[in-house]
Parts: C-alpha cells; sequence; structure tokens
C-alpha cells in the first residue's frame, strides 16, 4: 500500500532531505492553488460590487418622481401589524 512520496522518502535511511524538500514543494503548491482561488473569489466579489452599484445608480432617479407623485405622505398612527 502506497502512502505517497513523503511516506516513501521517510522510509530511506538519509532521506530527511528530500522529505523537506518534497514538503516545501508540496507546500509552495498548496500556497499557489490557494491564491489562485483567492483571486478568482475577488473577481467574483468585485463583479458582484459592480452590479450592485449599477444598480443604486440605476434606481436613483426613482424616487423623486415618486415623491412628487405621492406628495409628502404622513405616517398612519395607531396602526399595528
Amino acid at each position: 500500500q502506497t502512502q505517497g512520496p513523503v511516506a516513501e522518502a521517510l522510509g530511506a535511511p538519509g532521506a530527511t532531505r528530500g522529505v523537506s524538500t518534497l514538503a516545501v514543494k508540496q507546500r509552495m503548491k498548496s500556497v499557489a492553488n490557494i491564491q489562485k482561488i483567492t483571486k478568482a473569489m475577488k473577481m467574483v466579489a468585485a463583479s458582484k460590487m459592480r452590479s450592485a452599484q449599477v444598480n443604486t445608480e440605476n434606481s436613483r432617479g426613482i424616487v423623486a418622481p415618486l415623491v412628487r407623485l405621492l406628495g409628502d405622505l404622513p405616517a398612519a398612527e395607531g396602526t399595528k401589524n
């Protein structure tokens, strides 16, 4: 049963340098993969933010005509939910 390159290197006499090198290479690969995932997540977040900003800017012109149409309506007093 094979346990992977690090486990195999541990069994070999005098392979401590090999283990260290393999562990560092594996760690570097993991860090690179995490960086790729983080970059993709940032791009998705930026896209969502851009969409939200456009929607907000587009909806700004709606408030003034509604206020003119409805006027300044007083709040209903004594209403219960």
